[in-house]
């Protein structure tokens, strides 16, 4: 390759890093913010520069959809000789002209590496997203670093940043001392950014899926740009990380804080709808793309926040509120003011369960008019000499009907306005009311799986009957529950539907001394499914995988888990209280890694709530469950099929087994093996002991 003969640097000349793309909008902010800081020399490399570009900041033009742009790439790095190179080139929103978008992003980034790596470049910061992961049905809460990406190949605006991910990872196989950062960012949501996000959600109506309301982070540009500058600040940083806010947000809250109606479909009709208006020009993003608004994607941060310090400054619903109220708060019937205060509480409340410290004084606060029952002073200052008067849970937004102060602290002013004056209302207004209606039992205050305890306790007297009246639970040895710290509770499953596990949680939710709450492990079946997937996520629980487990017992929760899996919940009932086998003994690997003790516990009562006589297991993989249940009520009875028979259930809580080992020890099967036998043999001993004693089916006499 032709050589070329760059100036020597000047003796104590300041570091020089080149910022691709430094004129688009990411790229800008953090060309000015590493500008102020006067300690790099900055070149920037793209079409034109920006706007208030900072005078010491030097542009080089380059168009990566030339031919041979990697040979201009290169030599403006052999004549620039910068000691960092930033790859921020792309395009951020689904193009029509595919050809085009794959050009820049994936091409692009292939011609952007190979010339760096012919110009002897050091270091490099790729531009990624956390799309690539895939949105999933089986993904877990969390997605670490090490996560495969599994994006849809269909999906040719993901695809091709998977494909440009896999040239960085060919360029730091080819240069091993090269360090390669690759930055997944969670989407970033901005007022002043008219991306194809902003264009969905603040568009007349919104297309979701019916049954479905995935979780959403969104990344605030001020926290993109400080996780880029505490990259370039750590010379050792190489790999992967995800740049991500703390918190989530359902897609139904992100709505109806833009004030944005939604039309449910089902899902294989949303999926031909979005794809049809697509091809029309009236959507956003081709039909592949509606996985996002379907199944959860969200990014863990924990190792940029142990590797590189990066700790977000705003919040998901932070990031939304401050958006939605740049963009939409004309004509609206919301006081945003009122739920920034919610959000600053939430915000709060969500460091204190991820147990992190929270920031000196307590949760930050203003000043305004508040509610009485919240904890605060009477002029509105939040009490911060005692953090613990926080209230449980943030308020619904629509509270009920008794509330008299409902209009004024949510609504505010424009309430009284709907009150005195409702032809006067905008459509907006109504819009904002409509969307409160649906979500009158819902808060925005849920933790970091999505447990929203307002939208839990509304399904508290329907478990309290099923407890108390309808099963009539006996609850012993709840006493072996630990008042603190982690616990492993595993459970015996039976009675097609999973009411075991509720009854379960809801009885040491009332009956333990402490009051403790678990957090059930369930089936994929349970959590892939419309109008499942939402529910269960505001109860609390969250899909059976290592992942979620390990996250909840490292925060010193209850954690339920049900070994038997599908062989139990839908087992025939000629086989009941026969325990099924223990899979490969996931939970005792997870115990051991978290050091947690195993608390047996048996279900009796359960089996013969719906009796399982035959399994069409092939009518059942049409629509989606591993098994199809006949029992003598369901199909012939249809819905009413499904209600459970009133028998009389026993639960029996075991002394705890704690294993003693080193949690070396999960990666060894036969210790592993031998673990999980002790446990499902205790709990075998368990059903059987209970069986002898227990009388009539119904009455238990």
């Amino acid at each position: 390759m032709v050589g070329f003969k760059p100036a020597a640097p000047a003796p104590g000349a300041r570091p020089k890093v080149a910022v691709t793309g430094g004129s688009g909008y990411l790229g800008a902010r953090f060309v000015r913010a590493l500008a102020a800081r006067g300690t790099w020399d900055i070149v920037v490399l793209d079409l034109a520069p920006a706007a208030n570009t900072p005078a010491d900041v030097r542009h080089r033009f380059l168009d990566l959809n030339l031919p041979h742009s990697d040979g201009t790439v290169y030599r403006i790095l052999k004549e620039e000789r910068p000691d960092v190179l930033v790859h921020l080139a792309g395009v951020r929103s689904p193009l029509r002209d595919a050809v085009y978008a794959h050009e820049l992003n994936s091409i692009g980034t292939l011609n952007v590496f190979g010339a760096a790596g012919e110009a002897d470049v050091k270091r490099l910061i790729h531009y990624s997203t956390t799309m690539v992961y895939g949105a999933r049905g089986d993904n877990p809460a969390f997605l670490s670093e090490d996560h495969l990406m599994r994006a849809d190949v269909s999906d040719h605006f993901v695809r091709d940043s998977v494909e440009a991910e896999r040239h960085c990872r060919d360029f730091a196989r080819r240069h091993p001392d090269a360090r390669v950062a690759v930055l997944r960012f969670a989407p970033i949501l901005a007022a002043e950014r008219r991306d194809y996000r902003i264009r969905y959600l603040e568009g007349p109506v919104a297309l979701t899926m019916l049954g479905y309301d995935p979780l959403l982070q969104w990344l605030h540009p001020d926290d993109a740009t400080e996780g880029l500058l505490r990259t370039l600040d750590a010379p050792g940083a190489h790999g992967t990380f995800n740049i991500a806010p703390d918190g989530i947000l359902p897609l139904s809250s992100t709505l109806l804080l833009f004030g944005t109606p939604s039309i449910p479909l089902p899902h294989g009709v949303a999926y031909l709808a979005a794809e049809a208006a697509w091809i029309a020009g009236l959507g956003t993003a081709p039909g592949a793309h509606a996985h996002y608004v379907r199944y959860p994607c969200v990014a863990a941060n924990d190792k940029a926040r142990k590797v590189l310090g990066f700790a977000p400054q705003k919040t998901s619903l932070e990031t939304v509120l401050l958006a939605a109220r740049a963009r939409r708060s004309a004509g609206r019937a919301i006081d945003f003011d009122a739920l920034e205060e919610v959000a600053r509480m939430a915000a709060y409340r969500l460091e204190q369960r991820m147990r992190r410290p929270a920031a000196p004084g307590g949760p930050r606060t203003r000043r305004g008019r508040v509610r009485r029952e919240s904890g605060r002073d009477e002029d509105g200052v939040m009490s911060q000499t005692n953090p613990a008067a926080a209230p449980p849970f943030v308020p619904s937004l629509e509270p009920a009907p008794a509330d008299e102060d409902f209009l004024h602290d949510v609504l505010g002013e424009a309430g009284k306005l709907l009150v005195a004056h409702p032809e006067l209302a905008s459509p907006r207004a109504w819009i904002d009311l409509w969307n409160l209606f649906l979500h009158r039992n819902q808060s925005l205050d849920l933790d970091d799986f999505g447990y929203d305890e307002a939208a839990a306790r509304v399904w508290h007297p329907l478990f309290d009957f099923l407890y108390r009246v309808w099963w009539r639970v006996t609850l012993s040895g709840v006493e072996n529950v630990p008042n603190e710290g982690r616990a492993l509770l595993v459970i015996n499953h039976s009675g097609v539907l999973p009411w075991d596990g509720a009854m379960v949680k809801h009885g040491i939710a009332h009956e333990h001394p402490s009051r403790r709450r678990a957090r059930l492990l369930a089936l994929d079946m349970f959590t892939t499914l419309p109008f499942l997937q939402p529910w269960l996520r505001q109860l609390g629980e969250v899909r059976a995988c290592p992942e979620n487990g390990e996250r909840l017992l490292l925060r010193d929760e209850l954690v339920a888990v049900f070994p038997e899996g599908v062989k139990g919940v839908g087992k025939y009932f000629r086989d009941r209280y026969r325990v099924a086998r223990f899979g490969r003994g996931g939970f005792v690997r997870l115990a051991l890694r978290t050091r947690s003790p195993i608390i047996p516990i048996s279900v009796v009562g359960a089996e013969e709530i719906h009796p399982v006589l035959f399994r069409p297991d092939f009518i059942g993989r049409v629509f989606g469950f591993p098994y199809f249940p006949i029992t003598p009520t369901f199909p012939l009875l249809g819905a009413g099929g499904l209600v459970p028979a009133p028998t009389k259930w026993w639960i029996d809580v075991g002394k705890p087994i704690d294993p003693g080992l080193d949690p070396a020890f999960a990666e060894r099967p036969m210790i592993v093996n031998e673990v999980t036998d002790v446990v499902r043999s205790t709990i075998q001993q368990m059903i059987d002991s209970r069986l002898a004693r227990r009388g009539n089916l119904f009455t238990g006499e």
